[in-house]
């Protein structure tokens, strides 16, 4: 009976009880915010590592293919991805890839990609090698999956009811399996990428409008099969399990709590982008934008805690449900 009562108590994870126990947890602990803030500091005011000259030649020879067409809107098409490849090209910084996808620092400036700062012209260092370009690629992922694991496991141990302290071996395990799951998920988005953008190629060919369509349908199927996958990391920080069991678990998680799980994410997302547009309003020459700086990391760290908080709520939620079901079959 006592053990019935106890999982009665237990319910699923509030909206509003969670952002506050995650944001309170980051208060507590205000040097977790210091990784995003170094992260972005040294993106906006560090040197720039470019690959403008070593990729320009390739994105002209494609966005030129388009001249031979005989349609209007295919011409007019080229010349706008010509333009928008020459913007992203001459803003894109090496260094950005310390912000490791899918799990990372947040970072605001990688975004950005600023090439001004208060100091004047950021220093522009061009990368004229493949092979120098690729061995910076994989070190400065290599270096920004190993920060993100440091910073993860940091906000999950502030966020624990437990008194934790770092463990090396914990936190060499988390990070393979932080590798694990890095790997596999480029690997499948590079498999999932190849056919799609094919297809949308061939769409546009027919109609730009097609394209748009079927881009917008594939997004949202895209989003559909990802968000389950979204506590992932979680499972690996907070229980120390393996990144299948973690997939796992946060597969369940999302299915068994649909509609709150939604929510949660729809309201970080809001939160999130919403303030972005406040964080980036000051212009990159000016030192305002540290106030831009120091609110997103405080904000970005403050969600990411509050989702710890909803997964260990959550799982003793489900934990609950599957010793109620055994006590009253």
């Amino acid at each position: 009976m006592e053990s019935t009562s106890k999982t009665e108590l237990i319910s699923p994870p509030k909206l509003i009880e969670t952002l506050t126990k995650g944001f309170n947890a980051v208060a507590n602990n205000i040097y977790l915010i210091l990784f995003p803030i170094v992260l972005d500091t040294f993106l906006w005011l560090g040197p720039h590592l470019r690959v403008k000259n070593l990729l320009e030649p390739m994105v002209l020879n494609i966005s030129s293919g388009f001249s031979d067409l005989a349609t209007p809107d295919l011409v007019n098409m080229g010349k706008w991805s010509q333009e928008i490849w020459g913007i992203l090209l001459a803003q894109f910084n090496l260094l950005s890839l310390i912000r490791s996808f899918p799990i990372g620092i947040p970072s605001l400036m990688a975004g950005l990609s600023p090439i001004k700062t208060p100091f004047g012209s950021a220093s522009l260092i061009e990368i004229n090698s493949v092979l120098e370009s690729t061995l910076l690629w994989v070190a400065f992922s290599s270096i920004g999956i190993i920060l993100a694991c440091l910073y993860f496991d940091a906000i999950s141990r502030a966020t624990s009811h437990e008194t934790a302290r770092f463990s090396f071996s914990t936190a060499s395990f988390s990070l393979i399996q932080v590798f694990i799951f890095t790997f596999s998920f480029l690997f499948f988005l590079a498999l999932f990428s190849i056919p799609t953008l094919l297809i949308i190629s061939i769409l546009t060919l027919i109609s730009p409008a097609l394209g748009e369509i079927a881009l917008l349908l594939i997004g949202i199927i895209v989003f559909w099969f990802i968000m389950p996958l979204a506590f992932s990391p979680h499972g690996i920080f907070a229980e120390g399990k393996t990144i299948f069991t973690s997939i796992t678990t946060s597969i369940r998680l999302v299915r068994n709590y649909l509609p709150g799980t939604g929510m949660f994410f729809l309201t970080a997302l809001l939160l999130y982008q919403g303030l972005n547009i406040l964080w980036e309003t000051a212009p990159e020459t000016s030192w305002m934008s540290l106030v831009g700086i120091f609110g997103h990391a405080f904000i970005s760290t403050g969600l990411i805690a509050s989702s710890f908080v909803y997964y260990r709520n959550g799982i003793a939620w489900m934990e609950s449900k599957k010793l109620q079901a055994a006590v009253h079959p």
